[in-house]
């Protein structure tokens, strides 16, 4: 099958012109009744998206007839149902299928137009369900009209990901191409079967979880257990759910108590996965997500924001004549602050030093996100747990949700380590757990008074919130940037110094070393980057929308990977390419930071430059034709205008390796020859 697809893609690459007629057969036969379910459409639409994104065949066309062949498909299913009616289904093929058929007319009786626009989403129905809405007898304008706009929308969608694909992949060889394609759709059928996977085995351990419950709680009830006779509801004597949620909050100060006991001990491996995730939080940093990350602590974590307005919506609950509510929503607010006080000062656990202005207090737990997960826990329970369904998953998303930004937002922010963020959420479901339980014994809260306590509370957020951030906003701007140091040096030093200044390697997004920095350049970037122009180097162009709209529209777009390679937690100064000759998709690719050295006058730009070849190793059938010479001897020859001497490097960690390419593990310094 695989080989069938293969020819069937390279055949369309071939013969371009015929691509269109090729592409409306293949939406055609897919939207037929039952004759859909044999042809992969999905597969071959994917396919010929990649087509697509690499410039082989033109998009509007393409997807013009693909749309054509999906609407007159449907049409064509429609008319045979409503013609033949409900003799339809005692005919072959389709009496074949008699519950996808049973299922089909279900899903459109609950949905009508609508089922029907969305079923054409719907792999295991949408062959189906055109047959089934002319069955029934479907308004022929409406059904028109709604199979329309859907096959319209349909084609787009169901080529995207090969179209991302294809962009990618423009400069692989095109009977390569196709590889490249099939391997990312496994990966995404391997993806799609492990979260079903996942969800089963949720499923199985939660169904589990309430027998066990179930049994546990009713041996309690027979033996009278001090837990049964504790935490029993009241209102439901019978309910096992005192025993499911302290079984959780259990469990939560477990994991809570491992995680402190590693940060005591200082344990190496804890220490590798905080520095490894710091550094791929740092990637990612930008001013305007730094903005974000401040809104969102400041408003939903800020102890001076948090806690007053959950005092007030307190208050609120005693004036009121909640009080056992009140009292276990303080004792959650006062054991939350006390808690984040003593750790701090039993863990002395130090926060990670790399933004201009580190915070005094120690680091674990979090506080913020500590006090997020137990106040705004509490009030997502006391608004959400005896409404209808749906609400109880609005209420406790949006509660989950901030939550985890809060948690987020402290590691975006590099102020705090995983560990801290983790701890605090798991000390916090301890606490809240206490709290539910207390609360589920006494159950006296008034639902009328849900929504004047949401508005207390959510009033109350804003108004300190702007506050706080009208006095600390500034400030915060300024603490939480990347705190760089402009070290001066003298330029014969650092041209004759035997031993390098800088680190050796480049890190990647987690904190491994991922290359070799081979380039140490003096001097300006504009004088860099004219004579890397002079030499046939070029602009390099991140794979994005604006590339992939030039593949589009038939441009050939050498792209490199989207996301920044980072040294010492910024972006590239320079990122330039050049190809290695005119019969091969391999090039060049340079990058050049900021060192934050000068040399005197000059800044010292620290870099690194290796090949790129399209065709992985892997992917290789035969040994290596060409052995390319070292990425910085190609370098030194463009640079006619320049004093280069080379340095070795001692390489200690696994980089790497990039095949058919002469190793030379020397760094090339460069610098202008009036100096």
């Amino acid at each position: 099958m695989e080989h069938f697809f293969d020819l069937l893609i390279i055949w369309l690459h071939n013969h371009p012109e015929l691509a269109g007629f090729a592409t409306f057969l293949i939406t055609f036969f897919e939207s037929i009744a039952i004759l859909g379910l044999l042809i992969p459409g999905a597969v071959l639409l994917t396919g010929i998206g990649g087509l697509i994104g690499s410039g082989a065949i033109p998009a509007e066309s393409i997807m013009l007839f693909a749309m054509l062949g999906a609407i007159l498909g449907d049409a064509i299913s429609f008319w045979l149902g409503y013609h033949y009616h409900t003799r339809i289904q005692h005919m072959w093929p389709i009496s074949r299928f008699p519950k996808l058929i049973t299922k089909g007319k279900r899903f459109f009786d609950k949905y009508g137009a609508t089922g029907l626009f969305v079923g054409r989403f719907i792999g295991a129905i949408r062959p189906v369900l055109p047959l089934i809405a002319g069955m029934l007898r479907f308004n022929p304008l409406k059904f028109i009209a709604v199979e329309t706009i859907s096959g319209i929308l349909w084609v787009p969608v169901y080529m995207l990901p090969g179209i991302l694909i294809g962009a990618a992949s423009a400069h692989f060889a095109p009977d390569r191409a196709f590889h490249y394609l099939l391997i990312a759709l496994l990966c995404i059928f391997l993806l799609w079967l492990l979260s079903w996977l996942i969800r089963l085995f949720i499923y199985l351990i939660i169904s589990r979880w309430k027998e066990m419950c179930s049994e546990l709680w009713v041996h309690f009830k027979n033996t009278k257990n001090w837990y049964y006779r504790f935490f029993a509801e009241e209102t439901n004597l019978d309910n096992p759910r005192p025993i499911s949620v302290g079984l959780l909050s259990l469990f939560s100060l477990f994991l809570f108590l491992v995680i402190l006991v590693a940060v005591v001990l200082r344990l190496p491996l804890l220490i590798e996965i905080n520095h490894s995730i710091l550094a791929f939080f740092s990637s990612l940093h930008t001013f305007k997500g730094m903005m974000l990350a401040i809104s969102i602590s400041d408003y939903f974590g800020q102890s001076s924001v948090v806690l007053p307005a959950f005092f007030l919506a307190t208050a609120y609950l005693f004036i009121k004549r909640n009080r056992y509510t009140s009292l276990y929503f303080i004792f959650l607010l006062i054991a939350s602050a006390t808690a984040i006080f003593v750790l701090k000062k039993i863990t002395h656990f130090s926060r990670p030093d790399i933004v201009i202005n580190v915070p005094d207090q120690y680091s674990f737990p979090s506080g913020h996100t500590l006090l997020a997960t137990t106040c705004f826990g509490y009030l997502a329970f006391l608004i959400a747990h005896d409404a209808k369904k749906y609400v109880q998953k609005i209420i406790y998303s949006a509660a989950a949700l901030i939550i985890l930004s809060v948690a987020l937002s402290r590691l975006y922010l590099n102020l705090h380590w995983l560990s801290d963020v983790l701890g605090s959420l798991f000390l916090g479901g301890f606490l809240l757990g206490i709290g539910i339980l207390g609360y589920r014994h006494h159950k006296v809260f008034k639902h009328r008074y849900r929504i004047t306590m949401s508005l207390i509370v959510l009033v109350g957020l804003i108004i300190l919130g702007s506050w706080y951030q009208h006095g600390h906003l500034k400030q915060a701007q300024h603490d939480d940037q990347f705190k760089y140091t402009v070290q001066h040096v003298d330029g014969d030093t650092w041209w004759s110094n035997t031993t390098p200044l800088f680190s050796t390697y480049v890190y990647n997004r987690f904190n491994k070393p991922s290359g070799i920095l081979n380039i140490e350049w003096q001097g300006s970037i504009q004088s860099i980057k004219t004579t890397l122009l002079k030499a046939g180097w070029k602009d390099a162009v991140r794979f994005s929308y604006h590339s992939v709209k030039q593949q589009l529209l038939g441009n050939n777009v050498q792209t490199i990977f989207p996301f920044n390679e980072k040294y010492n937690n910024e972006n590239p100064v320079l990122i330039m390419i050049k190809p290695v000759d005119n019969t091969s998709k391999n090039y060049l690719i340079i990058h050049l930071w900021n060192s934050h050295y000068k040399a005197p006058l000059e800044t010292i730009y620290v870099g690194n430059i290796h090949y790129h070849f399209p065709l992985k190793p892997w992917d290789k059938k035969e040994e290596c034709t060409n052995i390319y010479s070292p990425a910085i001897d190609m370098l030194n020859i463009d640079l006619n205008d320049w004093n280069t001497k080379t340095r070795p490097l001692e390489i200690t960690k696994k980089v790497k390796a990039y095949p058919c390419v002469s190793e030379d593990n020397q760094v090339l310094l460069i610098r202008g020859k009036s100096i």
